[in-house]
């Protein structure tokens, strides 16, 4: 099983996004010469993988960047906060009020575009801390919120209702 995908690689600093998407979110990070200019971070395109070499990757990242444009996240980035680590993607702000509000936990997750990726990871970057702090925050919150048993138990309770309501 290959997988087609992009490590963004920072200096100690790994991510992930499909390929298209990626492409246009190195395409914009390399164009950006203040922030080449400081060295604070290179990419690194990686692409073909198995999944296990890819999870390699992943496990061994600081900061794991998803995609930056749909407004969500998904396994990806689900599989990177299990790994406890940091995750920066493009959310919509009512997605996350519903979903804070649903479970009663704050989604540990930096929201970014394209065009503030750079501002989204600065502190990132610079702040081993404050990584380590998102990190443990991301497991907590994949723990609390997409463990299976939790996940099976709230299905459940779904079913449960709509049978209920014959």
């Amino acid at each position: 099983d290959r997988r087609d995908a992009e490590a963004i690689a920072h200096r100690g600093v790994r991510g992930r996004a499909e390929s298209g998407p990626a492409r246009r979110v190195r395409k914009h990070y390399e164009d950006d010469a203040s922030w080449k200019y400081e060295k604070r971070a290179d990419f690194k395109l990686v692409e073909g993988l198995t999944h296990d070499e890819a999870f390699e990757l992943y496990r061994e990242a600081d900061i794991v960047v998803d995609q930056l444009n749909a407004g969500w996240y998904g396994v990806f980035a689900i599989e990177a906060m299990a790994l406890g680590k940091p995750v920066v993607t493009f959310l919509h702000d009512e997605a996350v009020r519903r979903t804070e509000q649903a479970f009663d936990t704050r989604v540990p997750i930096v929201s970014a575009t394209a065009e503030t990726l750079r501002e989204a990871l600065r502190p990132l970057v610079a702040d081993a801390a404050r990584r380590r702090e998102f990190g443990a925050a991301s497991r907590a919150y994949a723990e609390r919120v997409h463990d299976l048993e939790t996940v099976t138990d709230r299905l459940l309770e779904v079913y449960a209702r709509l049978v209920g309501a014959r």
